[in-house]
């Protein structure tokens, strides 16, 4: 087994079961989130849509209003070493070199649900438009597919008329036969404020 393939232990009936069609728990935390300090974690802040493709393929797509320069949001997001600290299901993240001047980022996550656990490792690609976006692509890792972008728009909340960031992160993810689709898409798909602070609001 090298490097990049994940790790799986559970009962193979209990597997079978959650790739179905088990209703997965409310509680489950989004995957990606980014809180800055004054968002409310319990609050509906996110707008969040999962798009069910074929082969097994998922399409998230969240955006959350934070109440901070864009500069800050940016140096967050960009402070690639230091992502573990605010993810909860990820292990690590430290940048491993460059390619066509992008950073190469290698992140390690885990994950439990109920008897299941699993790691995955995946190398991205990260390639940033300064202040405005990043985009990031696997260059090798354990998915068949995990590609995505952080967006960064200049807004005013609507609440205060204070001037924020609206952050939106879209992911296309495409997990092997032996990780569960359906444990994937109730992380992705929670609706609680993420903390990415920055799920990726802590992010995070």
């Amino acid at each position: 087994m090298s490097e990049f393939d994940s790790k799986l232990t559970t009962p193979e009936a209990e597997l079978a079961e959650l790739d179905g069609d088990l209703e997965l728990d409310s509680n489950l935390e989004l995957d990606s989130n980014l809180e800055l300090d004054s968002k409310d974690p319990d609050s509906d802040d996110v707008e969040i849509a999962l798009e069910r493709l074929p082969q097994r393929r998922r399409h998230l797509r969240a955006s959350i209003a934070i109440p901070a320069p864009t500069e800050r949001v940016w140096q967050v997001l960009t402070d690639y070493d230091r992502l573990a600290e605010f993810v909860p299901s990820l292990q690590e993240s430290s940048c491993v070199g460059e390619e066509d001047g992008c950073t190469l980022l290698r992140q390690v996550g885990t994950e439990r649900f109920l008897r299941l656990s699993f790691s995955a490792a995946v190398v991205l690609k990260m390639q940033e438009t300064h202040l405005q976006r990043i985009d990031f692509i696997m260059t090798e890792g354990d998915f068949n597919e995990f590609e995505g972008s952080w967006e960064l728009d200049a807004a005013i909340d609507d609440a205060t008329d204070a001037p924020c960031v609206q952050l939106t992160y879209a992911l296309r993810l495409q997990p092997p036969r032996r990780m569960p689709a359906r444990l994937i898409e109730g992380r992705l798909s929670h609706r609680r404020s993420p903390r990415l602070a920055p799920n990726f609001p802590r992010i995070r």
